[in-house]
């Protein structure tokens, strides 16, 4: 079996991988549920991860610590970057892009 298969195939990731992502959204929505944060506020995102990552940084969460990764205190950030790969400065900066697009 070739490598790129045993890694799940080009464009694909492992199955594992893939349910623990999904588990890592439900998570994160329901902590922000918790906390009092509309995840499905407006505007008009490509995935539900820039989603998550928006509503993070609107309501400024990013330093907050939202569990332990390894042992160690993660903060919101931490875990959008190690978990859905995204920079929220980057998703923030996308939102206000592709708005400034539509409004032209």
């Amino acid at each position: 079996m070739s490598a790129e298969l045993k890694k799940g195939g080009k464009g694909r990731e492992p199955q594992g991988d893939l349910l623990a992502s999904v588990g890592a959204e439900s998570w994160i929505m329901e902590r922000l549920k918790e906390q009092g944060c509309d995840v499905y506020m407006d505007g008009e995102f490509g995935s539900l991860r820039e989603r998550i990552a928006y509503v993070i940084a609107t309501y400024r969460y990013g330093p907050i610590v939202v569990g332990r990764h390894m042992g160690k205190p993660e903060t919101y950030e931490q875990f959008v970057l190690r978990v859905f790969d995204l920079k929220l400065k980057d998703v923030v900066k996308q939102v206000r892009a592709s708005r400034q697009e539509a409004a032209s």
